[in-house]
């Protein structure tokens, strides 16, 4: 049978009972993994991260209703769905396992097809959950941009034009071309914000294909070191780029220079004045890891976490007061992982920060020619 990737835990005092659910189980495909005691459950959740518990009644030190209310307590594991393994069918035990969370029980001795259809049933339904909360993420994360991020320089523009329509003849030459840049900054601004969200929100609705070819990395590097070179300037902030020409990798074009454009964009935002940027590549077995190392004000440990996370609405100003989305990382996780790579950061909080990624190197078929 094919593993579906679904890990289950299985909690009885019984080693009968666990080898038979385990046999079960693998048979159909799940990871299985097992604890004969109610405190060995619990560390056992702590340990790997479960999809899902099966978890005995009865059992001694710490009984079933015992060990669900600490796994219920616990943020980290309150919503791993349980389903309760009992002996007892008695309408009193049912009752008190619903009221302490569990989403379903099933009767020993049990029916092998009802045991694999409640948990098949229950692993979707917290798969449902899932999707739900993170579309409501995604739905809070849209108001944020729109209600706050979007309304700032729109009003900034608002107000600046107005000034502007009011007094053009009290104002000089001078103070004219000022206001005219201060509105042309927050219109970029906005259009920025535009295509962030844009892009976002075509990823989201899945309307972004995936199509990979034959790439030369350093050719799509330099094309955003020259795209941003001029932001480089401003803060006489030197771009090094350290890649052979004949790297090529396999990706989708679009999305790989999204994902170097917005990290060297980041690299500029965080670096002082005078600071460096260097952009290097490491070959590994069958990928490629592409580094983007900056002398920059770096990133709080507590903080790293937070950066490509769609519930963290964690966002901070650059070292110009430059703004953001926080959109940028969480679309560079989305195409790196789209194309069977990884992200890392490496920061130290004071030293600069180091974002690498991988993507698949180009590997020519023997067969082709």
């Amino acid at each position: 049978m094919e593993k579906n990737g679904d890990k289950v835990l299985i909690v009885d005092d019984a080693t009968f009972n666990i080898r038979i659910v385990t046999k079960i189980l693998k048979d159909a495909g799940y990871d299985i993994y097992t604890a004969n005691s109610g405190v060995k459950a619990i560390l056992e959740v702590k340990k790997n991260k479960v999809d899902l518990i099966l978890l005995d009644v009865m059992m001694p030190e710490l009984d079933g209703y015992q060990v669900n209310k600490l796994l219920k307590k616990n943020k980290d594991t309150k919503d791993i769905p349980i389903i309760f393994l009992t002996a007892r069918d008695d309408s009193f035990s049912l009752v008190k396992a619903f009221e302490e969370g569990a989403v379903d029980y099933v009767t020993k001795p049990f029916n092998e097809n009802e045991l694999l259809s409640r948990i098949k049933t229950h692993l979707e339904l917290e798969r449902t959950r899932k999707k739900l909360k993170e579309s409501n993420l995604t739905k809070d994360k849209f108001f944020s941009i729109i209600g706050h991020d979007l309304k700032n320089p729109i009003g900034a523009i608002r107000g600046l034009a107005n000034e502007l329509v009011q007094n053009i003849d009290e104002l000089d030459k001078h103070e004219i071309k000022d206001f005219s840049n201060r509105i042309l900054r927050n219109s970029d601004k906005v259009c920025q914000l535009l295509e962030g969200i844009l892009e976002w929100a075509r990823v989201q609705s899945d309307k972004i294909e995936y199509k990979p070819t034959i790439l030369n990395l350093r050719e799509v590097v330099n094309k955003s070191v020259k795209l941003l070179s001029l932001n480089a300037r401003k803060k006489n902030i030197s771009m090094i780029v350290l890649i052979q020409d004949n790297v090529e990798v396999y990706a989708d074009f679009n999305m790989l220079n999204t994902v170097i454009r917005n990290l060297i964009y980041n690299a500029i935002k965080f670096t002082y004045e005078n600071g460096k940027i260097l952009i290097t590549v490491y070959m590994e077995e069958n990928c490629c890891k592409i580094s983007v190392k900056d002398t920059g004000i770096g990133i709080k440990k507590e903080n790293m976490k937070k950066l490509f996370g769609i519930d963290s609405n964690f966002t901070t100003r650059g070292t110009e007061n430059e703004e953001g989305t926080g959109l940028g990382l969480i679309l560079c996780k989305e195409f790196v992982e789209r194309n069977g790579g990884s992200i890392f950061i490496d920061s130290e909080y004071g030293n600069g920060s180091c974002f690498s990624f991988t993507v698949p190197k180009y590997r020519v078929n023997k067969n082709e020619g």
